[in-house]
C-alpha cells in the first residue's frame, strides 16, 4: 500500500509540474506577443529572456524619432546584463549580420522584433518605405505589421505593393482583417500593443476609394450587419463616416452629434458623461482633459480655455 501511495503522489506531482510549465509557457507567449517579440533560438532561462525583451523594447521606444541605433541598443543590453548577472555578455544588434559564437550553457538568446511603426513621419516617402520593406523581405526578416499613417503622397498602388511584400512574409495568407477602432487608434501606446492587428494600418477606403485609415464600428448593430452580410456597413475613413472621439461609434442618421471644446465629435451618451464648461456647456474629450489645467476651475465646475479667452477679450473691450 505504501508503494502504491508513493507512486500516486509522484504521478500527481508530475502532473502538477506539467500544468505549471504549460501555464508559464502560455504567459511567456502572451508577453512576447505584447512586446512584439519573436524568439528564433534560445537556451536561456525564461526570467533572463523576459529581462532582455523588456530592456530591448524600452530602449527602442525611447530612441528619438523611432530611429534604430544598433550600437546604442547593443551597448545598453550588454550593460544591463553585465550589471545584473555579471560579466562578460556579448550582444549583436542589426537587420543584417553574420556571426559564429560560442557561449556558456543557458546564456544564448536570438530574437527579433517583428513590427515596424512609423506613423506621422513626414520625412519618409512611400518609395523609401517600399525599399526598406523590400530589403527586409529579401533578407528573410519576418516583418508582420506596418503602421505608416501620416506619410505624405501615399497612393493606392503604394499600398498594394507594400501589402504584397508583407503578405509574402506570413505563413497564413487568408487571415480575416481585424477591425481598427477609431477611439483606440488615437492612442498610439494602446494600438502598439494590440494583439490582433491588421497587416497594414492604411488601406483603400471602400467609400471614397482613397488611401486612408479605415475604421470599424464597436456598435453591436453594426457588427451584426457586417457579420450577416458581405456589405461594407459603416467601414470607412473618418472623412466618409464621422465617429465619436470617445467610444468610436459611427453617427447614424437619427443620432445627435455633439461637439467638444476641442471641436472633436461626441455621441450623446459620451457627451452626457463628461463635465461641461460653465459658460458654453461643452466638455473636453478625455484626450484633451489635461488642458483643464490651463483653465479657471473650482468646486462649481470649470471654464474652458476658449471661454476664458473670450471673457478676457470682452472685459478688455468694456474697459
Amino acid at each position: 500500500m505504501e508503494g502504491g501511495a508513493e507512486e500516486e503522489l509522484e504521478r500527481r506531482s508530475k502532473f502538477l509540474h506539467s500544468l505549471i510549465q504549460k501555464k508559464k509557457a502560455v504567459e511567456q507567449q502572451e508577453q512576447n506577443e505584447s512586446l512584439n517579440v519573436r524568439v528564433r533560438a534560445s537556451d536561456m532561462p525564461i526570467p533572463l529572456q523576459s529581462r532582455a525583451f523588456r530592456c530591448a523594447r524600452d530602449h527602442l521606444d525611447s530612441m528619438p524619432h523611432g530611429k534604430l541605433d544598433s550600437k546604442r541598443l547593443a551597448l545598453s543590453l550588454k550593460k544591463e546584463f553585465d550589471s545584473s548577472y555579471g560579466p562578460a555578455w556579448h550582444c549583436i544588434v542589426g537587420t543584417s549580420f553574420g556571426s559564429y559564437v560560442t557561449h556558456s550553457l543557458g546564456g544564448f538568446l536570438y530574437f527579433s522584433i517583428d513590427k515596424l511603426f512609423i506613423p506621422g513621419c513626414t520625412g519618409l516617402t512611400p518609395k523609401g518605405v517600399i525599399r526598406a520593406v523590400k530589403t527586409l523581405s529579401q533578407h528573410g526578416h519576418s516583418l508582420k505589421n506596418l503602421h505608416i499613417n501620416g506619410i505624405y503622397h501615399l497612393e493606392k498602388h503604394h499600398i498594394e505593393t507594400l501589402h504584397s511584400y508583407l503578405q509574402n512574409n506570413l505563413a497564413e495568407q487568408h487571415i480575416p482583417r481585424p477591425l481598427i477602432l477609431y477611439h483606440e487608434y488615437r492612442n498610439l501606446s494602446t494600438i502598439r500593443h494590440y494583439k490582433d492587428q491588421p497587416v497594414m494600418d492604411m488601406e483603400t477606403c471602400p467609400r471614397c476609394v482613397e488611401p486612408r485609415m479605415v475604421f470599424g464600428c464597436p456598435r453591436k448593430t453594426c457588427k451584426i450587419k457586417m457579420e450577416k452580410s458581405s456589405v461594407m456597413g459603416c467601414r470607412g475613413c473618418i472623412s466618409c463616416i464621422p465617429r465619436c472621439i470617445e467610444c468610436g461609434v459611427c453617427f447614424e442618421f437619427d443620432d445627435e452629434l455633439e461637439e467638444a471644446v476641442c471641436e472633436d465629435s461626441l455621441c450623446l451618451d459620451c457627451w452626457l458623461q463628461l463635465p461641461k464648461c460653465n459658460f458654453c456647456n461643452k466638455p473636453y474629450c478625455k484626450r484633451h482633459a489635461e488642458q483643464k489645467r490651463c483653465c479657471s476651475s473650482g468646486p462649481a465646475g470649470f471654464v474652458c480655455e476658449v471661454c476664458e479667452v473670450n471673457g478676457t477679450l470682452y472685459n478688455v473691450d468694456e474697459e
